[in-house]
């Protein structure tokens, strides 16, 4: 995935501020140490984490980690709050980051750690899975007023908002 939008999306952060654009200056990626399929799981001298593909979602290669031992999920772009789901990979719909929030949810986590809002607790889920519902059937209902893509790009932020008003990106 890296490959694939990886450059784009560094153009994209760049474009968005002038300290971005230099903070990025001379940025590239590079090989990853460590591959895997769909989980990882290391022992960290007693400490154990899994790492696990939780994509599609936000994108298409989202990752989560789980320490054990301490109950802490790492859940990256999947589950957040206060934070308006973007979907950006190719594979990417509501229905599969649907079904990966409900994967997380399984795991047994207490302390939840969003890669863009605070660390929360479990209900964390329950929030983001009401946002995605949210997207998914508002949506359809405007879609189905047959409305400009502009009108209903529109209809739907300003609903979203209404429903969601303490939503930092609210925008996107």
């Amino acid at each position: 995935e890296v490959d694939e939008t990886g450059p784009r999306m560094i153009e994209a952060f760049r474009a968005m501020s002038a300290d971005n654009k230099l903070l990025l200056k001379d940025f590239s990626f590079r090989s990853a140490d460590i591959q895997f399929n769909r989980t990882l799981s290391l022992n960290l001298g007693g400490v154990h984490v899994d790492i696990m593909a939780a994509g599609p979602a936000h994108t298409d290669g989202d990752i989560a980690v789980l320490v054990r031992e301490d109950g802490v999920l790492f859940t990256g772009d999947v589950v957040q709050q206060n934070y308006a789901p973007v979907l950006m990979g190719a594979q990417s719909s509501l229905a599969s980051w649907l079904s990966q929030i409900e994967k997380l949810q399984a795991l047994p986590a207490e302390a939840i750690v969003p890669s863009h809002s605070a660390v929360t607790d479990r209900k964390a889920f329950d929030d983001m899975r009401e946002m995605l519902v949210f997207v998914r059937d508002r949506w359809a209902g405007i879609k189905a007023q047959k409305l400009t893509a502009k009108a209903a790009q529109d209809r739907l932020i300003a609903d979203f908002k209404a429903r969601f008003p303490d939503c930092d990106n609210a925008d996107l």
